[in-house]
């Protein structure tokens, strides 16, 4: 089985999205399954996480 995971977090892997994300994978892979991580913050800019900061 492989499973893809989606960090939405706009802390991307410093936030603690990604620490409980990393305990589910490691059982996971634990299990047998392959595991992939996408960090949405690395793909698109959100404008809506950064309402009322200023972006450049």
């Amino acid at each position: 089985m492989r499973i893809l995971a989606v960090n939405g977090s706009p802390r991307g892997a410093q936030g603690n999205t990604e620490v409980l994300l990393q305990a589910f994978l490691k059982g996971a892979v634990a299990s047998g399954a392959e595991a992939d991580t996408v960090y949405l913050k690395d793909k698109a800019k959100s404008y809506a996480c950064f309402y009322g900061r200023r972006i450049s």
